[in-house]
């Protein structure tokens, strides 16, 4: 560790309200170890978590007697709010229960700091994907493969999960991680079983294997009448979720298989709980899926739906799922352009429900500054679009809107509004900003 700042290891005691209580709050912990500087054990010391301050990289202090370890400046200013310490979320400072946070491996390697200093560390963590659901990861075997002549060497995880070793000869390495009965790797985090990793000098590498439930949910998205559906997106749905489905024309990444030519899906990697099958809303719109009946088997009352109760090691398998009328749709499709009628390229389009603010629906601008959308016959919405002013920096004549425009980084269009009655292939969509003379003649 280097520099003045202290490192304290400490418990949590209840919030109290800070300086302003629209913008911060102060929290008091309990110093428990120092592991450089002069703070002694037992002593408090004030935080402050503020929105100003933080921002995206808000800290999370969590339930009251959590234990955290903190790496910290000395607090010093002229505002009141400068006499507290601001723990930084995009620090190493963390909760040791966090599976997120690397302070369980550091405390580990800082109670034993003297006799290992200098030498090299691999230290990793076994995480659960998800914050919510986790398998027991103490007591796990992770196994450590030198991929030149040497030889292999087994870890141990203690009761966080967390593993370590010291001296290992530099050179090209595999990780094997022991497996818990009813998961996997997640397919996200890494491609394999096998994690590589390379050790130099006096060098630490650190790693986090993260998994999910060994679950899954397969079978057949068919038409009314019969023939399989493509590229069709089927979503697992909870029980217990008050959301909407997610409304897009890209397949959410979890809880939801895009099929294929054959209407073939899969549904992995769900966590403990109970599901329904849905593939779209019954009032609503997506480009691919124009459906009534969103869900299984067949049914548009949720209260009506076929629930799964998943689990890890549980497989539901030849679900056929089929649509029971298809709804007509039309093409809504346009360009973007300045206010002098120049084509913009490259932002994006968004239709939004006149009736269902919450709905949007995106189109990325093609290179011919063209977008377009499949809608349900009948559907109104609102058209509109942004452009990056990052191309714009460079333009003398859009620099007060530059300027202006420097929170969001955005520019907005006006608004289209449509009947969706019939097909509509000739819409503009207008900036209120004049064409850039600096621009490149690909833009």
């Amino acid at each position: 560790m280097e520099g003045t700042a202290p490192n304290v290891y400490g418990d949590t005691f209840p919030p109290t309200t800070g300086p302003s209580e629209s913008a911060a709050q102060i929290y008091t912990m309990t110093v428990e170890k120092t592991y450089k500087g002069d703070l002694a054990p037992g002593e408090n010391i004030i935080f402050v978590r503020s929105l100003l301050y933080i921002e995206n990289c808000m800290y999370s202090f969590g339930d009251i007697g959590g234990r955290h370890l903190f790496y910290l400046g000395k607090p010093g200013g002229s505002s009141p709010q400068s006499y507290y310490h601001h723990p930084d979320k995009c620090g190493p400072s963390g909760r040791v229960e966090d599976v997120e946070s690397r302070a369980a491996a550091d405390i580990i390697y800082l109670d034993k700091y003297s006799e290992v200093q200098g030498k090299n560390r691999l230290s990793g963590r076994l995480r659960s994907w998800s914050t919510g659901e986790t398998p027991d990861f103490g007591g796990r075997k992770i196994k450590i493969l030198p991929q030149f002549p040497g030889e292999s060497l087994e870890l141990i995880t203690d009761h966080d999960g967390v593993f370590e070793t010291y001296d290992l000869p530099p050179g090209p390495y595999l990780v094997e991680a022991e497996i818990p009965d009813g998961w996997k790797v997640n397919i996200m985090a890494v491609d394999r079983e096998k994690i590589s990793f390379t050790m130099e000098e006096r060098s630490h590498v650190t790693l986090t294997i993260a998994f999910s439930p060994d679950s899954a949910i397969r079978g057949r998205l068919l038409d009314s009448s019969g023939r399989p559906v493509k590229d069709g997106c089927v979503q697992a749905v909870s029980v217990d979720s008050v959301a909407s489905p997610i409304i897009s024309s890209d397949c959410p990444a979890s809880r939801a298989g895009r099929t294929n030519e054959n209407g073939e899906f899969t549904i992995s990697e769900l966590y403990t709980g109970n599901y329904l099958l849905w593939t779209r809303p019954s009032d609503g719109v997506t480009p691919e899926n124009p459906f009534k009946a969103p869900y299984f088997p067949g049914v548009e009352d949720r209260k009506q739906a076929k629930v799964f109760s998943m689990a890890p090691n549980v497989f539901f398998n030849d679900i056929t799922m089929q649509i029971s009328e298809i709804e007509e749709t039309i093409r809504i499709s346009g360009t973007t352009v300045f206010s002098d009628g120049r084509l913009i390229k490259y932002g994006n389009v968004s239709f939004q429900l006149s009736d269902e603010p919450g709905y949007r629906d995106y189109a990325r601008l093609y290179s011919d500054g063209v977008f377009h959308f499949n809608i349900v016959k009948g559907t109104p919405g609102i058209l509109s679009a942004t452009v990056s002013t990052s191309w714009f920096e460079e333009c003398p004549e859009h620099k007060q809107l530059v300027e202006a425009a420097a929170e969001e980084k955005v520019f907005y269009s006006d608004e289209v509004r449509i009947s969706g009655e019939a097909d509509m292939t000739d819409i503009q969509i207008v900036f209120p900003i004049p064409y850039c003379s600096s621009l490149e003649e690909d833009y």
